[in-house]
């Protein structure tokens, strides 16, 4: 295999992953900077050319593997630590957020969400946000949503209903683009 498609198939070394890019020739020569102090004087006298060869790939190999873990390790730090950003960004916001299939379905909703339309947030999944929308602008969902489908991208505002029909008293406007509901803080 050589170098180049080495590299291609590592997704540690993919340029453009949000991550530390890492070379495997660099990997390679780190390596075997690390496994020289491995290496003993007993082994180079004693042992046959072939088999101080094959040692020293070996003790080179595992110490690129090690270096990868490391590699991969600093990886999922890095991968927890946004992910709890998210989960600040999205779960935690002041403002109620669904995220909608192109079905209408809810697919995900935060508390904020769930709490202005007075349900628990389990129970929001898979259902149709149309459901939680305001009799009155059904006709306004659908035609944005038809305009999504077409790909229009444009701003509707509309008034949600909190479960079981009580008028949950929030405005929520479609954002410009995308299938994410964003409630309004102003009252209707």
């Amino acid at each position: 295999m050589r170098k180049h498609d080495r590299d291609r198939n590592n997704p540690l070394c993919l340029p453009g992953n949000g991550f530390p890019h890492l070379d495997l020739s660099e990997l390679r020569s780190r390596a075997e900077q690390r496994a020289r102090p491995l290496e003993s004087e007993e082994i180079d006298t004693l042992w046959p050319a072939e088999a101080r060869r094959v040692l020293h790939e070996l003790r080179v190999h595992q110490v690129e593997l090690e270096m990868q873990n490391e590699q991969l390790r600093a990886t999922q730090d890095h991968l927890e630590a946004s992910r709890a950003a998210y989960f600040d960004l999205y779960d935690l916001a002041p403002v109620g957020y669904c995220t909608v299939s192109a079905e209408g379905l809810i697919l995900r909703a935060n508390l904020t969400a769930a709490t202005q339309l007075g349900i628990d947030r389990s129970e929001l999944i898979k259902r149709r946000l149309s459901r939680f929308v305001f009799r009155k602008d059904q006709d306004i969902y659908y035609r944005y949503r038809n305009d999504l489908e077409g790909g229009q991208q444009r701003t509707s505002e509309l008034r949600m209903v909190k479960h079981g029909g009580r008028c949950s008293g929030h405005g929520w406007k479609r954002p410009m683009h995308g299938t994410k509901m964003a409630r309004r803080s102003s009252v209707s």
